[in-house]
């Protein structure tokens, strides 16, 4: 036997001992762990209590720069406005054709809501109860990452650039 033999058969016994316990284990009948929706995809999770009042803070996409309104965006690019404080919703509107996703959260700013659909249009919604598109953008490239926002400067994440988006400096 040569060296090589002498390593490699102690490894090789390990790694299939490792794939005979994987087996086992894969082998176990599954443990019903309640999901986002619930153990039945209900939406109910038995034996959790129901919240009875709205909690802004285990809202996980408010931006408290809007003031008294919760900005949502859906995947299929349905925005909803939420009151605050209520949870009341107050408009739900498409963006866009319905032909696209929306993958980025919504950002504020300067009174208004930007949202970067994947085929690189940002919608400017003005922040408020009724719904007020302002302007479609089209950044000319995919984004699918939420944009930032930092010291009066929005910026973008497209597939290929960082664009950055200020207002000029005033002489």
């Amino acid at each position: 036997m040569n060296h090589r033999t002498v390593i490699l058969a102690p490894l090789l016994a390990l790694l299939l001992a490792s794939f005979s316990l994987a087996a086992r284990e894969s082998a176990r009948p599954s443990v019903n762990w309640p999901s986002f929706r619930g153990p039945s995809a209900s939406g109910i999770a038995e034996g959790y209590p129901t919240p009875t009042t709205w909690d802004i803070e285990k809202v996980y996409c408010v931006d408290k720069n809007t003031g008294d309104y919760l900005y949502v965006c859906r995947i299929n690019g349905v925005l909803g406005c939420y009151e605050a404080k209520t949870g009341k919703c107050l408009y739900q509107e498409r963006l866009g054709t319905g032909r696209t996703g929306f993958t980025a959260s919504p950002v504020a700013a300067d009174g208004k809501i930007y949202i970067a659909s994947e085929d690189g249009d940002v919608y400017v919604i003005q922040a408020g109860p009724a719904f007020k598109l302002l302007s479609v953008n089209p950044m000319g490239e995919i984004c699918m990452a939420t944009p930032a926002i930092s010291e009066g400067t929005l910026f973008f994440r497209t597939q290929g650039n960082l664009v950055a988006i200020a207002e000029r400096a005033k002489p």
